[in-house]
């Protein structure tokens, strides 16, 4: 796919929102943590980056008149490599699994 800036400019914006989400609220998937979802992100996050990176590049070398500035988000803080071992809200997540055994053991 042919990115404009602007492609990549709303990609890296949800990347930042996705990661964001993940990190606040955690992931679906039960059979991974959420930091193997947050690390995807962040790899995202990076890749975005780099294409915007690369297309400034492109654009100096085949264009008079392209702009050298990035969009707004490009200067975002990358967030941080999370530990495998993260998860969202832990205490949430136990005390439901608190509420769910008691019920299964209130079920005859």
């Amino acid at each position: 796919m042919r990115y404009t800036m602007k492609d990549l400019e709303n990609e890296l914006t949800w990347a930042h929102a996705r990661w964001l989400n993940l990190y606040q609220y955690g992931g679906y998937d039960p059979f991974y943590a959420d930091s193997m979802g947050l690390n995807l992100s962040r790899n995202h996050i990076i890749y975005f980056r780099r294409m915007m990176e690369e297309l400034m590049e492109e654009e100096k070398t085949t264009h008079l008149f392209a702009s050298d500035e990035f969009p707004e988000i490009y200067y975002r803080e990358i967030p941080p490599k999370m530990d495998y071992n993260y998860m969202a809200n832990p205490e949430a997540i136990r005390e439901r699994a608190r509420e769910q055994i008691a019920l299964y053991e209130k079920d005859e």
